[in-house]
């Protein structure tokens, strides 16, 4: 696996999944695939799966992290590791099939 992942290659790959932020335009589906393709990327990364999950919850924006805190009940870092991505993983994918039923493409076109 060094053979084709120097200490360089990890390290950079390192300080991108440290750094993960989601960005203003960003869905939390959207944020988490592009986080999973960070660690993806870097398989040498050395991150547990706690540290995973904290660091994409602090890189969340504050009404992605304020509607997984509503959907938890509480804190979601105080869910394990599994049930707090279990719940990231439903949002997503209910945010996603809201946007999809929204989309122009999918609306009832009026008659007449």
């Amino acid at each position: 696996m060094k053979k084709y992942f120097p200490k360089s290659k990890t390290v950079e790959g390192k300080m991108k999944i440290s750094s993960f932020h989601q960005f203003p335009d960003e869905s939390l589906s959207e944020a988490l695939d592009r986080f999973h393709g960070l660690l993806w990327k870097t398989p040498t990364h050395g991150f547990s799966k706690p540290i995973q999950l904290n660091i994409f919850i602090d890189g969340l924006q504050p009404h992605s992290k304020q509607l997984l805190d509503a959907s938890a009940g509480g804190k979601i870092k105080l869910k394990t590791p599994e049930e707090a991505m279990e719940l990231i993983e439903n949002m997503g994918e209910m945010i996603m099939s809201f946007y999809v039923t929204k989309s122009p493409a999918h609306r009832k076109k009026p008659l007449g």
